[in-house]
Formats: C-alpha cells, structure tokens, sequence
C-alpha cells in the first residue's frame, strides 16, 4: 500500500481532497512558504528510506520540485536561518539539526549540521526582538531554545 498525504490547499472542493503519493511513510511535515512563486508549498519528510520533498503549488495541482536524501530525521521546519532572504529547510535527528539549503535561492544541497546534538523536534520562530528567526529544539526531557543575532 502505498502511503499518501492528503490536503485541502488551493481552490479544492472538500468533496475532493487532492491526494500525493510519497512512496513511502511520511513521518513530518512542513507546510509555508519555501521557494520564489506565490503561496504555500508542502516539504514532507521520509523515514525509510530517509527522504526529503519539496512540492509546489502550480495553481492547478502539486507538482515535486525537488527531493533529496540525507540522514535520518524526525522533523522538518522552514526558515531562512542565513540571512539570504530565501527559507532554508532544516531537519532534526540523531545526528543533530541540518539545514540543507534554500530552495529558491541556493539550490537544495547536501545537508550540513548546525548543531551537533540529537534533537526530534524543532521549530523556527522570532522568540526575541530582532528580525532573526530563532530555533527550539527539543530532545525529552530537554528543550535548547538559541537566539540567533543579524
């Protein structure tokens, strides 16, 4: 059986959910904005065998922008971690939390580790006043909150 993300993005009927065949189990995801076109795009995460996807909105349906593979993960976040102006997405697992490049400006690359310290989750969000995103990671029973300055 094949394993599937089913969404209501876009002018879709409720009647009619779009469907989007991964291949195998998806087991995060990250649904914002991560490359140069206007609206929402969907970065799905693969545990086995250990896979990232990119899939854009076209307005008539979601096509695969791009894939990649890497170490495994656990959960996946969109940010524009480099200052660059485009998202970068970045991925959390035993090895630590990789950001493995833009998709609209510095093509998807191999991953490179940031923080070298086991982590499930993560999320990107301005925690402190400046315009830099900040990260939370969480590997139970911790949680690491850093501040990033511009």
């Amino acid at each position: 059986k094949k394993k599937v993300v089913s969404w209501l993005l876009g002018p879709l009927d409720a009647a009619a959910p779009q469907r989007l065949e991964l291949g195998a189990p998806a087991v995060a995801m990250h649904v914002g904005p991560l490359d140069d076109q206007p609206g929402l795009d969907l970065a799905t995460l693969g545990l086995d065998p250990p896979t990232r996807a990119l899939w854009s909105w076209s307005g008539e349906g979601w096509v695969q922008a791009t894939a990649s593979a890497g170490p495994a993960a656990l959960d996946v976040a969109g940010g524009d971690l480099d200052g660059d102006g485009w998202p970068d997405l970045l991925t959390a697992g035993p090895q630590g939390l990789a950001v493995h490049g833009g998709f609209a400006g510095p093509a998807l690359g191999a991953a490179f580790v940031i923080v070298d310290e086991p982590a499930s989750s993560i999320e990107v969000r301005h925690l402190d006043e400046d315009a830099t995103p900040d990260l939370v990671l969480a590997d139970p029973p911790r949680v690491v909150v850093r501040l990033a300055s511009p």
